[in-house]
């Protein structure tokens, strides 16, 4: 079957289509298309299979092998050695919109800490951390240029690090900072205030990176000290209960030292992230390696080798695959799944060093980078090139950077401003 008029001299190539999008599946019959065709031109042939008049078309993508197609089918064929008898299988997915950046929420100083959860936190508040020390809550539907609804004040430093989780039925905050301590807040969004439950107190130097594992209720913590600390969240009392017995016996804020201590890095640790319903953490470091830890013993289970210092690290929810920023500007890819202690993939376009990551929540293989080349790029682990770069979206370095929702990404920058990034 031919999909359109061509010319005697035109060459063709015979092609089968396949999907997972059921709502727009089409004939699984081998057919014959211009080899000329790129991703657009074949984006034109499955609308027009579809039925699809010019006005209602939708943009696809195309993967060959797991791979997005970023040629023309003849250079594809030419690049990997197949005659002109091949049939090729095209997995066609829809085509990722380009990002739409929002006017920003002027803050007084850098942006330097977004939540990492911010997904799941379902409080309609944007959270950010500053380099003036503060904590501060923005509605998420509130005008940019309107004042933050409510701000935290404890740390005598920058805010490098925010988690929140919901833990017995409580918001939970923790917060990291360059003050070398740690902050546990108990957040009441509907009274939009929070009372600071825990300090923790262990680290000699700035707390880089923090995370929390809700199913053993304990906190890890990446510092520029080169050790991880592990702490204890509570007694076995609820946020509130804490929090009652502490205006009851008129105590003040605690002060929680380590657990236990995993030092095994021989310079500054960037990241901590644990795995979701496992005991495993994972720890980035300048020191170049990623390790991962079993958090009841201590032990190092595996470490993997990069070549560069690792500035940023986040866990892929859905396959546990690892995604780094690095100061030579790129993008890896670690899978622990595999038997290499070495790097999957590695990806390059920024123009200087990455420092914040973070993986779809739900889309296994889209991940966000922001840098400090000022720019934000979001990427398909399917491709080595970014889908989209928003090279204008800030007027300094990215600092931190988070997904809001399946399509609204979060950016904090030295520009002072925290910018929202719709994807159409």
């Amino acid at each position: 079957q031919e999909i359109s008029k061509m010319s005697e001299n035109e060459t063709n190539v015979f092609v089968r289509f396949f999907s997972d999008l059921e709502q727009y599946s089409i004939t699984n019959e081998r057919i014959a298309v211009p080899a000329k065709l790129t991703r657009l031109g074949l984006s034109t042939v499955i609308n027009h299979l579809l039925g699809f008049e010019e006005d209602e078309h939708i943009p696809f993508d195309f993967l060959l092998d797991n791979k997005f197609l970023r040629s023309s089918l003849n250079r594809y064929m030419k690049k990997n050695h197949l005659g002109d008898d091949t049939v090729l299988d095209i997995e066609y997915v829809l085509a990722v919109g380009q990002p739409r950046t929002s006017e920003g929420f002027k803050h007084d100083d850098w942006v330097s800490a977004l939540d990492r959860n911010q997904f799941t936190n379902k409080s309609n508040y944007y959270i950010t951390g500053c380099y003036d020390s503060v904590i501060q809550f923005w509605k998420d539907d509130a005008q940019t240029d309107s004042e933050p609804s409510f701000g935290l004040e404890g740390h005598r430093g920058p805010i490098t690090s925010i988690v929140t989780s919901v833990i017995k039925g409580e918001d939970i905050l923790v917060s990291g900072s360059q003050d070398h301590t740690l902050r546990c807040w108990n957040v009441d969004y509907e009274k939009e205030s929070a009372e600071c439950l825990y300090v923790f107190e262990g680290h000699t130097a700035t707390v880089e990176d923090c995370d929390i594992y809700v199913k053993s209720k304990l906190v890890a913590s990446a510092s520029w000290d080169k050790s991880i600390n592990i702490w204890e969240l509570n007694d076995g009392d609820s946020a509130s209960q804490q929090s009652k017995k502490k205006k009851r016996q008129k105590l003040d804020t605690q002060t929680r030292e380590p657990l236990t201590t995993f030092k095994e890095h021989t310079q500054c640790v960037t990241a901590v992230e644990f795995y979701p319903e496992e005991t495993t953490l994972v720890s980035g470091s300048w020191d170049q390696s990623i390790i991962f830890w079993d958090i009841q013993s201590g032990i190092v289970v595996n470490r993997m080798l990069g070549n560069k210092a690792v500035h940023a690290l986040s866990v892929n929810k859905k396959n546990g695959i690892i995604a780094s920023g690095h100061s030579d500007k790129s993008l890896r890819i670690w899978d622990r799944r595999s038997n290499a202690e070495e790097v999957s993939v590695s990806m390059r376009s920024h123009k200087n060093w990455i420092k914040t990551v973070q993986w779809h929540p739900t889309k296994e293989h889209v991940v966000i980078t922001g840098s400090y080349d000022n720019s934000i790029k979001l990427w398909d682990t399917r491709s080595s090139t970014p889908m989209y770069t928003l090279e204008n979206s800030h007027s300094d370095k990215i600092l931190s950077v988070t997904w809001a929702s399946e399509d609204i990404i979060l950016s904090g920058g030295a520009d002072n401003q925290l910018k929202t990034h719709i994807i159409s």
